[in-house]
């Protein structure tokens, strides 16, 4: 096509734009890949079925439009809608979200505690920067949440006119 215009050095391949005659990503489109992103995303973060199913199918109806506009070859729709979410799955395995209370601990310096409040009556405190919060359960690391963190013992100053009470960092 007389359009076409392939890049012949590196200056080309890493800075030219030409929103005219295409975006210049030569394999795999770049279209496909920063919507299948999302849509990885947000499979990976949300528990909203109607969302997920949303995402999919706005995946699935997008594809015929960016065909349409021929800036792409269908092999390089088709093949950047199985690579992506195989690259984010790896990477998610090799770079795993830091949140576990270990992790958050360790990295962010931010610490669980597990505060009693009455005689039968527990919560949750959480210590970011010496300044402490409530936290609801639902708000917990997913490793305190499911069970599966030891508890050690530590007495803190917590309570209203400064009243000690026992708490466990978590």
């Amino acid at each position: 096509s007389s359009g076409y215009a392939p890049p012949t050095n590196l200056y080309d391949i890493l800075f030219r734009f030409d929103c005219t005659n295409g975006c210049g990503d030569l394999m795999f489109s770049s279209h496909t890949i920063f919507t299948m992103t999302f849509v990885c995303i947000v499979f990976k973060y949300f528990d909203f079925k109607l969302l997920k199913c949303i995402m999919a199918l706005g995946q699935i109806a997008i594809v015929p439009f960016i065909l349409a506009a021929r800036k792409h070859y269908s092999v390089d729709v088709f093949t950047a809608l199985y690579l992506t979410p195989l690259m984010f799955e790896i990477l998610w395995t090799r770079r795993p979200d830091r949140d576990t209370s270990i992790d958050l601990a360790k990295y962010y310096g931010i610490r669980f505690y597990l505060a009693q409040e009455s005689h039968d009556s527990f919560s949750y405190v959480v210590n970011v920067w010496g300044r402490e919060f409530c936290v609801d359960g639902d708000e917990l690391p997913r490793d305190i949440s499911q069970g599966r963190h030891h508890v050690k013992g530590l007495a803190l100053p917590w309570g209203k006119g400064g009243e000690r009470s026992t708490a466990s960092i978590v």
